[in-house]
């Protein structure tokens, strides 16, 4: 409901017992005190309660419209504090490496696979480097459950907010949480419940790892 309708209803609210009880009275005014005196406790007792829950109507609306500003302001944040992090993120392990370099450099530690890709041989890969990619997953776990379960914006804006934070992930990214999501569960559901539709680049060696990685997600 837009504002201009709550400043109507407000306005208009009082004119209903009005005219109400202006019809009662024969349409003409009264001379008599009295009869002005219960005209003013009636108005008051009638548009009274009526003004004032209109007006609460308004603050919630109010209050959900500037709640929603914020989760949008929030997300934004994270959004960019995650692009930020992976420009710079390193580890105990990751000696020379930082950023894309290092999970270049993970990817293909963990990826390189004759015709024998299997589930168990892409998990003890990634079960001996987990480490090196944990903090990397919490944060992306943490942006979208924090997403997902925002009051304020409905099914489909929070989809629009995650395709957006799908769109500022690094194929290497997607490729090291596809892979990932063998050996963690809640990345797993995740990962199913918000699919990853945009396109991967990858060279050609790696099609079959990676079309085998988005049928286990989707399964």
């Amino acid at each position: 409901m837009k504002v201009i309708h709550y400043i109507l209803a407000i306005s208009i609210a009082p004119l209903i017992p009005f005219g109400f009880y202006f019809s009662q009275h024969e349409m003409s005014f009264s001379n008599n005190q009295i009869d002005w005196g219960a005209f003013g406790s009636f108005m008051g007792g009638v548009s009274g309660p009526v003004v004032a829950a209109i007006t609460l109507m308004f603050l919630i609306q109010s209050f959900r419209q500037q709640s929603k500003v914020s989760s949008i302001q929030v997300y934004l944040t994270l959004l960019k504090d995650h692009v930020d992090y992976v420009l710079n993120y390193k580890t105990q392990y990751s000696g020379g490496y930082e950023g894309i370099e290092y999970l270049d450099y993970l990817w293909k530690q963990t990826s390189i696979f004759d015709d024998d890709i299997t589930e168990i041989n892409i998990k003890s890969r990634f079960e001996n480097n987990i480490a090196q990619i944990q903090p990397l997953v919490e944060n992306f776990k943490f942006v979208l459950k924090q997403i997902s379960k925002d009051q304020y914006l409905s099914v489909d804006e929070k989809n629009r907010f995650i395709t957006l934070y799908y769109s500022r992930l690094t194929s290497v990214e997607i490729k090291l949480f596809l892979s990932v999501a063998i050996v963690d569960t809640e990345l797993h559901v995740l990962l199913s419940k918000y699919k990853y539709d945009l396109h991967i680049s990858k060279p050609k060696t790696e099609d079959a790892l990676v079309d085998f990685l988005k049928r286990r997600i989707e399964t």
